[in-house]
């Protein structure tokens, strides 16, 4: 019976309303800025990975040059 519910209330409303506010805070809190500057820049293989704590100016005209 224990399954059965967890199906059902999954199909009643939390496949609805807990996905917003759940996805939600849960993105900003975990990469406020920081992560996706340094993923684009690994992507980019660029040794910024010392550049973008001393300059984090560059990593902004990488992204627009993309």
């Amino acid at each position: 019976m224990a399954p059965k519910r967890k199906q059902a209330f999954r199909d009643s409303g939390d496949s609805e309303p807990p996905p917003p506010p759940k996805r939600g805070r849960s993105r900003p809190r975990k990469h406020p800025l920081p992560p996706p500057p340094i993923l684009l820049l690994k992507t980019t293989r660029i040794p910024v990975a010392v550049d973008l704590p001393d300059l984090p100016k560059p990593s902004v005209r990488i992204l627009r040059t993309l």
